[in-house]
């Protein structure tokens, strides 16, 4: 269920890449839910002229993984980052693959969905959704909580 603290309702939205494909979708859907707000970031490597956090501090800390990095840095600012692994979509990049693919349009939807819910990882469609269960058990996740200490007790 939706909590207040989860919904985007008059929120700023960051999106990277949202001129077309599955960035485009997480914009139209972000808009449609009552987003104040959606910024468009070309790259994830603009983030560092965001002033979120110092540069130096994105880049150290990529060097495990951007999206836990971020989310670990940012916690205590109040500043929620999920991570998105999504399966084939149909988008210009996936579109000559033969293989079943989800519409962006459901993808933006079930991210959102995901971020209302509270969801650390997002898992939007029917492929990757049959690995969630895998991912919070494994190895990248016990990293994360691991490292997620570390930069806590290094502030």
């Amino acid at each position: 269920m939706s909590t207040p603290e989860n919904t985007i309702t008059d929120r700023t939205v960051l999106v990277t890449g949202a001129n077309r494909g599955i960035g485009r979708a997480l914009v139209d859907e972000a808009l449609r839910r009552g987003a104040g707000a959606v910024v468009n970031v070309l790259s994830v490597a603009a983030l560092a002229s965001l002033s979120v956090t110092p540069a130096y501090s994105i880049s150290k800390a990529a060097a495990f993984s951007l999206t836990q990095s971020l989310r670990a840095l940012l916690a205590s600012r109040g500043v929620r980052v999920q991570a998105v692994l999504a399966g084939p979509v149909d988008t210009e990049m996936s579109r000559a693959l033969d293989v079943p693919k989800a519409a962006p349009a459901s993808v933006a939807q079930a991210i959102f969905d995901g971020v209302a819910g509270g969801a650390e990882e997002i898992f939007p469609d029917p492929l990757s959704a049959s690995l969630a269960s895998s991912w919070s058990a494994g190895a990248v996740k016990a990293l994360e909580r691991a490292n997620a200490t570390l930069l806590g007790a290094s502030r």
